[in-house]
């Protein structure tokens, strides 16, 4: 039995639909750890969870949460850099705090890199954004997008390198997202290389060899919304037409075995849209698929 330490972020501030902020009460569940167990032979260890404080300034709550988030993975990634870590949220949003952490406790910044999984480019600054939800923005915050209210927002000194970040399985965006990622020269794509298991490894195999020829250390943020609203309902912004299930659990497990990679997070699990309990066991697999050996 593998015992498998994690960090949750029960938050939803970055989002004003959905229920992210419930993903504590799913994850403490000894049904879901018992599942885990007989399905993986997992277990969970230590668990930090990390919530947003209550106060009358949303700003000020979200940014302190980043900067815990922040800290905590600075701190993980230098006690334990050869250890793949969990990290479950929240929305998308506090991957602001996530991969800022990593990118800091780097010992060269340039050389980190972030495979990005998720049915939207989530790069949208303060000046393009139609909603104001900062989960639509954590991508270009990581890309030191020129906007001082969003980056008040960002807790880290490093940026990603616009050649080390590659999004996978966009499909619902707007121009003014794809300006941006197009002038920085971010590389991004759909789901039409990935409708199968076998097509998406023979896919994705050369892309991450191409990642680690300039990347010492290479991290995976998915939004659960890059699988198909038919296998994973329960997201607070689904889009059709999306990756299967099956395989991205076979990406996952392949892409979790490489020595560059440092860890893994995944967000915007929303169990109030997810009434047949069919994401949370998405949820529980794609767990179960990253931490198992071949």
């Amino acid at each position: 039995m593998k015992t498998l330490d994690m960090v949750n972020v029960p938050f939803n501030g970055g989002n004003r639909d959905g229920s992210t902020e419930q993903t504590a009460a799913i994850l403490a569940d000894p049904a879901l750890a018992q599942q885990l167990a007989q399905q993986y032979l997992l277990r969970f260890g230590r668990v930090v969870t990390l919530q947003s404080e209550h106060t009358h300034n949303n700003q000020v709550a979200c940014a302190r949460l980043f900067m815990r988030v922040h800290d905590a993975m600075m701190q993980q990634m230098q006690a334990s850099p050869s250890q793949p870590f969990l990290l479950i949220g929240g929305d998308h949003s506090i991957a602001m705090g996530t991969w800022s952490g990593v990118l800091d406790a780097a010992p060269d910044p340039d050389r980190v890199g972030l495979l990005w999984f998720d049915a939207h480019m989530d790069a949208h600054t303060f000046q393009t954004t139609p909603s104001g939800n900062l989960h639509g923005m954590p991508v270009a915050a990581l890309l030191g997008a020129d906007d001082p209210e969003l980056g008040a927002f960002y807790p880290g000194r490093h940026h990603l390198s616009p050649d080390n970040l590659v999004l996978v399985g966009v499909r619902s965006y707007e121009a003014e997202e794809r300006e941006l990622l197009d002038r920085m020269g971010v590389a991004w794509y759909g789901v039409d290389q990935m409708k199968y298991p076998d097509a998406a490894l023979a896919w994705i195999r050369p892309l991450w060899h191409r990642l680690r020829t300039q990347c010492d250390w290479i991290g995976i943020s998915i939004d659960i919304d890059v699988i198909d609203p038919a296998d994973a309902p329960g997201v607070s912004t689904p889009v059709a037409n999306g990756l299967p299930a099956n395989t991205l659990y076979r990406l996952l497990h392949w892409l979790m075995q490489q020595p560059e990679c440092i860890g893994l997070e995944i967000d915007e699990y929303s169990p109030a849209n997810d009434a047949m309990g069919k994401t949370r066991q998405v949820l529980l697999d794609l767990i179960g698929h990253a931490f198992t050996k071949p």
